[in-house]
């Protein structure tokens, strides 16, 4: 009897933990479907920002540096600076990032870099639209310390 307990709390953990949901990988975050883990799948995925030692500088950098000029970040960066830079949110703002006005500055995180991607928030507690992050050809690079970056639109 005590392996019969054994073993369905052992597959109910499997499940429940996540662990199964990682095995499997998938990429879905536009829809909550499966119940994804924060702790487990938030790097790979995207869902939920990570704040690296590269983002913090690059945080602190923007907080010297920024002179009263707007961020400019995807839904995560937006997060990150935010939870940095408290008393200038007025100056914060998330989305599109192809429609930026000049002198203002674009926020990219260690995780944008290195997938070269953006996350926005869709509609939903946990949802996520991940695209493809735009060029950044026009876009002058003020800041990078290897990972994140800051940027100008020129």
């Amino acid at each position: 009897m005590k392996y019969a307990i054994c073993s369905v709390l052992l597959i109910y953990l499997f499940f429940a933990s996540g662990i199964a949901y990682e095995i499997a990988a998938p990429m879905l975050t536009n829809r909550v479907e499966a119940p994804y883990s924060i702790g487990l799948s938030a790097e790979r995925t995207g869902i939920m920002p990570v704040a690296t030692e590269s983002d913090i500088k690059a945080i602190q950098w923007l907080k010297d540096n920024a002179q009263g000029r707007k961020i400019v970040s995807d839904y995560n960066g937006y997060l990150l600076v935010h939870g940095f830079v408290q008393n200038h949110v007025d100056n914060l703002r998330y989305g599109d990032l192809t429609h930026i006005q000049e002198g203002d500055l674009i926020f990219l995180s260690s995780w944008n870099v290195k997938n070269q991607k953006m996350v926005e928030g869709a509609g939903g507690v946990g949802v996520r639209e991940v695209y493809n992050l735009p060029g950044m050809s026009e876009y002058g690079l003020l800041y990078n310390n290897g990972l994140t970056e800051v940027r100008i639109k020129l």
